[in-house]
């Protein structure tokens, strides 16, 4: 499992969690593989090396970084890819060519990424696929259409959309998966039903959601 970490400094670090199977500690890293990250509102690693990062104007950049699997200093891009994704109170990607995005009214709008191989401007969507999304405290994707949602409660609430890969609104759940999930500082989601949490004294956390398909 690869995680990139962007410092204050806005150093982009690259680590592979050795132990994201079994959640032991063993870890390959950090190596600096970028500078100057911090002037993104967001950033999304994705598959196959590829790396969304959204500027302050809205702006959607596409890089591939060649040298994901050593840990490297080395990359494709920057592309533009898309235009106006600061609109959204929120913004993730599902760990490949699928963007799901939260609007100010809690619209939940779904978007293919036709480019995500090669950096090119070419999309399938928007589509809208819900409502009511505004309300929640976080909102992560796992895969193969699975997000999790975490309410003010610190309710862990599991979703499928089962039009994951056309846009189509079809879903399974929620489902409560969890509870204390309010108290963390950041929430993400690796293989294998795998999702790390960072808590406010900085300790990364592991788990494994053995339900995470079902």
């Amino acid at each position: 499992m690869i995680v990139y970490a962007i410092a204050s400094d806005g150093t982009l670090l690259w680590y592979r969690h050795r132990g994201s199977l079994d959640g032991s500690v063993s870890w390959e890293g950090h190596s600096t593989v970028g500078n100057s990250w911090q002037t993104f509102t967001r950033v999304f690693a994705s598959g196959s090396g590829v790396v969304y990062a959204i500027q302050d104007d809205g702006t959607l950049l596409w890089y591939r970084h060649e040298g994901r699997d050593a840990g490297t200093f080395a990359w494709t891009g920057p592309n533009t890819v898309g235009t106006g994704w600061n609109q959204f109170i929120d913004v993730f990607n599902d760990g490949g060519d699928t963007f799901y995005a939260i609007g100010a009214d809690g619209t939940l709008h779904w978007y293919k990424h036709l480019g995500h191989q090669t950096g090119a401007f070419s999309w399938q969507g928007p589509n809208t696929i819900g409502n009511g999304w505004q309300n929640f405290l976080k909102v992560f994707p796992g895969r193969n259409g699975v997000i999790y949602a975490i309410r003010d409660d610190g309710v862990l609430l599991w979703y499928k959309h089962l039009g994951h890969a056309d846009g189509s609104v079809s879903w399974e759940g929620p489902r409560e998966v969890g509870s204390g999930w309010q108290h963390f500082r950041q929430v993400f989601s690796g293989e294998n039903g795998t999702i790390y949490a960072i808590q406010p004294d900085g300790r990364l956390l592991w788990y494994r959601h053995l339900g995470a398909d079902t």
